[in-house]
């Protein structure tokens, strides 16, 4: 038998939906054989010996706020990456949403050098969209997953949505996807209606002096979710015509589901992430935990259609999970008790 580089013994292996008593063998960093509990094994360089563990692949997340550089009292990417490692994360996408932001050519170089230095894990990159367009393709040409999109800027605040990363226009996002198509790549949309939003938040919230986090939670679901709900509907159409290759973020909604099986059945050619803390945060947690949930709190008619569409014998669209992984300083929370839109959003 041939040398493997690597043999994990001993351990209870997930092979479709089960454990079961196998052995692992991996060369050249990746895995080229399983073996039945009692198969002759071959002489390996290292062995493991997981007898009492649980063997799985790794884990992959898509959606990663690491605040290096610019941020890095928040985090790093040391820090963040040995947490991925910790918790069975071998992947981990950083978002462009630092100091200075990872917008353009020039900066998606240093950022990749900067993290082959820092990363303990495998490391990939969403870049925000560059002023200039045409720069997409070379971007798309150093290996990044692809372009990330904020269809927001946040109010009273300056983190984490920052101005520069904001795509406000319907005209701009449609030239980024045209962009994204000719160079072949992906384009991530965080979903928000920036005009309707703030209509919201002053005329119902801020007249009135309502500004702690239920009033936050309650703003961004206004109307039976329609800041969400007409952002989903927008990018679905945007990118039917458009052609992209459209990775929506953060698809909390009934209406969102409903929308996203339609137009994946009609062609369109998207993915959908979907966030643990959807399926779980409850005004309850709101109330309690305050700046530290928001803005995650889902209504609990959307939170079952969420766990309709991960609880189906088959998905009814491409949907996977991201973390949004969002650390900030205590000191960025604890506004939020009084005032929530000047507390930092996201959690870790």
């Amino acid at each position: 038998m041939q040398k493997l580089d690597l043999l994990i013994s001993g351990g209870k292996v997930h092979q479709n939906g089960d454990f079961v008593d196998a052995d692992v063998g991996a060369q050249n960093g990746k895995i080229c054989a399983i073996f039945a509990r009692g198969e002759p094994l071959p002489p390996a360089v290292k062995v493991i010996d997981a007898r009492g563990m649980h063997v799985l692949p790794g884990l992959i997340d898509t959606h990663v706020h690491m605040r290096e550089p610019g941020f890095t009292h928040k985090e790093d990417i040391t820090s963040a990456t040995q947490a991925c490692a910790a918790g069975g994360v071998t992947l981990a996408v950083d978002m462009p949403n630092v100091k200075p932001s990872t917008n353009s050519y020039e900066r998606t170089v240093e950022h990749k050098a900067l993290a082959q230095t820092r990363a303990v894990v495998d490391f990939n990159h969403w870049i925000g969209p560059p002023a200039d367009l045409s720069e997409v393709e070379k971007i798309a040409g150093e290996g990044v997953i692809g372009i990330k999109v904020f269809m927001m800027n946040d109010t009273k605040r300056s983190y984490p949505h920052m101005p520069e990363l904001g795509i406000l226009s319907y005209g701009h996002l449609y030239e980024i996807f045209q962009a994204c198509k000719r160079a072949d790549t992906i384009c991530a949309v965080h979903p928000h209606n920036q005009e309707l939003f703030q209509w919201i938040e002053q005329r119902y919230f801020w007249e009135k002096g309502l500004t702690a986090p239920k009033d936050y939670a309650q703003a961004l679901r206004y109307g039976d979710s329609i800041v969400y709900d007409t952002a989903f509907a927008a990018l679905f159409i945007l990118a039917r015509s458009s052609g992209v290759k459209l990775n929506l973020l953060h698809l909390n909604t009934y209406l969102g589901t409903r929308m996203a099986e339609w137009f994946y059945r009609d062609g369109v050619d998207l993915s959908c992430e979907m966030n643990p803390p959807h399926f779980f945060i409850t005004m309850a947690d709101v109330e309690k935990r305050g700046p530290y949930v928001l803005g995650s709190w889902t209504p609990p008619k959307d939170q079952e259609a969420l766990w309709k569409v991960v609880q189906s014998e088959r998905l009814p669209f491409p949907a996977f999970w991201g973390t949004d992984h969002a650390p900030h300083h205590i000191d960025e929370k604890e506004v939020g008790w009084k005032d929530m839109w000047k507390a930092h959003g996201g959690a870790p």
